[in-house]
């Protein structure tokens, strides 16, 4: 017998299995006899529904007649269910606890029955991706229905609050907890609930080796793991603050506490020991000291109190614990044996029993539980892979599904509360992959991934009252040869933009302006004067006022840029030292104030007319158009250091004229516009360095591309081309390579398109038109990308560059 199954005969092994079923009857009086309808079935069984947010139709099939359908209970309120139909459609108005639904399908001849399990939970408006390597968490808007993960930037931790482990949100999604490793602590942040963006609440120290956290389902405790002092630390959460008390000295726990999971009802807590090697002179494979342990959660303080014994595993190492939804069943990995064990508890003394464990991938590192409690996930570390599982619904026991690739390095598996989507983070190829659940039999199927920023090891999402939805605010335009800045509000229903009061000066041939992420500052290239305008943005009409100063900068300013943080702007100037040079100047942003400070300038290509940070802010890139007497047309790549913004050369690829860029939303690729060939051209990026490298094809649509802006789901990307006979507008859709599909869709607006931009909702693209002095407002048609012009308006002379600032409502 093999060591596993030495381990496994070891362990009490359990199964249980049941089914059922029913049908109907049919008679009549003395007309001809009725036949009752048969074999009523909806595909969809066990349906977890998103509050305010409209069902597909949940559509039956079923064998003969039907005069009507029922619904024993009635439905939750916002849901219909159709009598002659049978489909159940509509948007949930309320939340709903798990109820069993009877629907019965009836003629005069009888009936039969399908039973259709239904709940209604809060929407996720936000996910917030935790990188252990730098420190930082990136903020994203979830889409309720696609699960689309989309950017709106990131925080650095304080000071001395490093290396976050894992994040947890406050079931009310007004907090989130951080722990962090490399310090000893855990940093508390407050979410704005329309916003999405963390504000730091300071830090409260906690035991050494902070690895896990877990909040009870009332929001009023929080539990940590002290790995390295074997340790568990607990806190109560101020309900209007989110502020960390804590409440009893740091409660013993077994050796190495490696992870933590509350039970549905917040009755216990289950803590995982990982224990410790095998001890000098043993023969043993698998050490000593692993085992599982129930705590019970005291209702009135939060304190714990072990419940018996600890349920010991034979040395096989766990890693990672999850509770079922519905039954009392725990879930558990077990690294020295690569497999996931259930246990079961009992509902009142909380005492742990073996169930069939399963084997997983080599080395599981996290386990999740799908919402409706019928499959199991597993994230293997080594080979990369996910394991997934059906639940038995009547046992808790596992039976194998399926094995899926992930990529390097799965750290964490988390679901959505819908159970629609699965996400995972991999630690050592930077990304989130996100996969499609099949809800009638748990198969996941990769939909996309995008990159992260260094070593992500957690994601965690913020409920709220109503979904994420993006619209756009405020549009802004620098006019060249007027020197002065339009401002415009959006209707968000039609993209119609309506002229803020009069434009705001700037300085000398404004040619660009950058808004920061959170709408508050909008800066200003001015060509000739060599400065950069700082104005500060009205909350409710977009308007500009100047705040500050100009700033000089040294030569003729072309572009300027500010990374996803906020906390830094790039400008790329030429003629600094000599005709046609270019240098890149950083800047901090002063938070309070917006005012700029100078950092470091560096000597780059010749004749820069971009700048521009891949959507993860960790690298940054200049196109460099080339000198006529000579000068090289290059793209200058740089990885950013992230505490000063520094720049630091990693690469720089020769181009032909290149004069804009733009980046795929998901990190992974980077396009210019090389006006030496009439071309747009694609590069991926070097997840390690930034580095870029050119693919094969290519695409073009005219004469002297322009600018590139990106839909916010990347399935289409749209490219101005200033050319013969007025220019035009060309969309080309993305495939699943990140390359152009040729043939585009092209679009004719204002003369001279020059500058575009792609509001967050992917409904507009607004358009400066620099030789008809006006701005197009064009709407995407969302299966094919094209564009229709849906209006107009009027800006100053030349306008060279514009803008888009969006919100999440």
């Amino acid at each position: 017998m093999t060591t596993s199954g030495r381990f496994w005969s070891s362990l009490v092994l359990t199964l249980a299995a049941a089914c059922g079923g029913g049908g109907g009857g049919g008679g009549s009086g003395g007309g001809t006899p009725v036949t009752a309808p048969q074999n009523l079935h909806y595909p969809l069984s066990v349906a977890i529904y998103t509050l305010e947010t409209p069902i597909a139709p949940n559509v039956p099939t079923v064998d003969g007649t039907v005069a009507t359908y029922t619904s024993t209970p009635p439905l939750p309120a916002g849901l219909s269910l159709d009598p002659v139909s049978g489909a159940v459609s509509g948007a949930p108005t309320a939340h709903a606890p798990r109820t069993t639904h009877a629907i019965t399908a009836e003629n005069a001849g009888g009936s039969t029955q399908f039973d259709i399990t239904i709940s209604v939970v809060s929407p996720v408006r936000f996910a917030y991706a935790v990188s252990r390597e730098d420190s930082t968490i990136s903020i994203f808007s979830v889409d309720t229905a696609s699960g689309v993960l989309q950017r709106k930037g990131y925080v650095l931790a304080e000071f001395e609050q490093l290396q976050p482990e894992k994040m947890v949100v406050h079931p009310a999604g007004r907090f989130a907890y951080v722990v962090n490793a490399g310090t000893n602590n855990i940093s508390i942040y407050e979410i704005e609930p329309d916003a999405g963006w963390l504000r730091s609440r300071g830090a409260v120290p906690t035991g050494a080796g902070p690895h896990d956290i877990v909040i009870d389902p009332a929001g009023r405790f929080l539990y940590v793991t002290a790995l390295a002092v074997d340790q568990i630390w607990i806190y109560s959460i101020n309900q209007t603050t989110g502020a960390l008390a804590p409440i009893i000295w740091p409660y013993p726990s077994g050796v190495q506490p490696s992870s933590l999971a509350i039970d549905p009802a917040g009755r216990f807590l289950f803590v995982t020991a990982y224990g410790w090697p095998d001890p000098p002179g043993t023969v043993s494979q698998f050490g000593y000291l692993s085992a599982v342990q129930t705590y019970f959660i005291s209702p009135a303080t939060g304190a714990i109190a072990p419940t018996g014994p600890p349920k010991l595993l034979n040395g096989a190492r766990p890693l990672s614990i999850a509770v079922d939804p519905y039954q009392d069943v725990v879930y558990v990995t077990l690294e020295a044996i690569d497999s996931v064990l259930p246990l079961t508890f009992h509902p009142v003394t909380g005492a742990l029993g073996y169930l069939s464990g399963d084997f997983a991938g080599d080395r599981p590192l996290a386990v999740s539980v799908h919402p409706s409690g019928r499959y199991a996930y597993v994230a293997n570390e080594i080979g990369g892979s996910i394991s997934c599982y059906t639940v038995d619904t009547q046992s808790g026991n596992l039976a194998v599904l399926d094995t899926v690739a992930a990529g390097n390095f799965p750290s964490c598996i988390t679901i959505d509360p819908t159970g629609s989507f699965l996400y995972v983070a991999n630690r050592y190829t930077n990304d989130l992959r996100r996969y499609l659940i099949n809800p009638e039999n748990g198969t996941i199927t990769m939909v996309d991934a995008i990159e992260t920023r260094n070593g992500p090891t957690s994601l965690a999402f913020a409920p709220g009252t109503r979904p994420a939805i993006w619209k756009p605010r405020f549009v802004h335009v620098t006019n060249s040869a007027s020197d002065d800045v339009s401002s415009y509000t959006v209707d968000p229903t039609t993209g119609a933009l309506s002229e803020t009061g009069l434009a705001a000066l700037a300085g000398d041939r404004p040619l660009s302006i950058a808004v920061d992420p959170h709408v508050e500052y909008a800066y200003v290239a001015n060509n000739l004067d060599k400065t950069i305008s700082l104005f500060t943005i009205d909350a409710t009409s977009g308007a500009l006022t100047e705040a500050a100063p100009t700033t000089a900068i040294n030569g003729n300013p072309t572009h300027v840029v500010i990374e996803p943080s906020g906390r830094f702007l790039y400008a790329v100037a030429q003629n600094v030292n000599a005709p046609d040079d270019g240098f890149l100047t950083t800047y901090s942003i002063e938070p309070d104030t917006g005012i700029l400070q100078f950092v470091i300038t560096q000597e780059i290509g010749s004749r820069p007319t971009w700048v521009s940070c891949d959507p993860t802010g960790r690298f940054l890139y200049c196109a460099n158009s080339g000198a006529p007497s000579g000068g090289v047309s290059s793209i200058s790549a740089f990885r950013i250091t992230l505490a000063l913004g520094i720049p630091q050369v990693s690469a720089t690829v020769v181009t032909s004229g290149v004069f804009a860029l733009g980046f795929h939303p998901s990190g992974r690729y980077a396009y210019a516009t090389l006006q030496g060939t009439n071309s747009l051209v694609q590069y991926a990026i070097n997840g390690a360095n930034g580095a870029l490298t050119l693919l094969p094809g290519g695409a073009t649509s005219g004469l002297k591309p322009t600018a590139i802006a990106f839909n916010p789901d990347g399935r289409f990307c749209h490219v101005g081309f200033s050319g013969a006979g007025g220019g035009h507008v060309a969309s080309f859709g993305i495939d699943q390579t990140g390359a152009p599909v040729v043939p585009p869709s092209t679009t004719s607006g204002g003369l001279g398109p020059i500058d575009l931009v792609a509001e967050a909702s992917g409904r507009f693209v607004f358009v400066a038109n620099n030789f008809s002095n006006d701005v197009s407002i064009m709407s995407i048609d969302p299966i094919t990308g094209a564009l229709t012009v849906a209006g107009s308006v009027a800006t100053g002379l030349a306008p060279t560059s514009v803008v888009v600032s969006s919100e999440t409502r």
